[in-house]
């Protein structure tokens, strides 16, 4: 967050997501200019990043041409991301975990495959009540749980 602060109980921004995602890619920023989102602003830092999780199919938006840059990145909508970005990354997911979560209900129908996904690959786990939570905001302490589980 700068001034050595990581803010680590504080919900991650979407754009910030997938810029930390670019930039353990090490995204070359000057390829990706061009924005598909009505509300990516080109001088916007995240910018860049936004523009090639879009063209590699990591990101699809929040629709109407809009990605949401500034929005509280969801539970449910990090599993996507994640999903996406390890195929894009060609990671292989070895996982058997028995899952099982309290009402999976809640959970909107375009992320349960995922959740389940990265839920039996031991990449995410679910809140202490036993629920994934999927319209949680998504912390930045989980973010480095999440990349952790992934990288180990």
């Amino acid at each position: 967050m700068g001034e050595n602060e990581f803010g680590p109980e504080l919900p991650i921004k979407r754009a910030d997501f997938v810029t930390v995602l670019g930039r353990i890619q090490n995204v070359d920023i000057n390829k990706y200019k061009e924005s598909k989102f009505d509300d990516v602003k080109s001088d916007a830092y995240y910018a860049p990043y936004v523009n090639w999780a879009e063209e590699n199919k990591i990101v699809d938006g929040v629709g109407k041409n809009k990605f949401a840059p500034e929005e509280s990145l969801t539970r449910e909508q990090m599993v996507v991301i994640i999903s996406k970005y390890l195929k894009f990354t060609n990671k292989e997911l070895n996982g058997d975990k028995e899952v099982k979560f309290k009402y999976m209900d809640k959970v909107s129908p375009w992320a349960k495959e995922a959740v389940l996904e990265m839920a039996k690959a031991g990449i995410v786990n679910g809140m202490e009540d036993g629920t994934f939570s999927p319209k949680t905001p998504f912390t930045r302490a989980q973010v480095a749980q999440v990349l952790y589980n992934i990288y180990k």
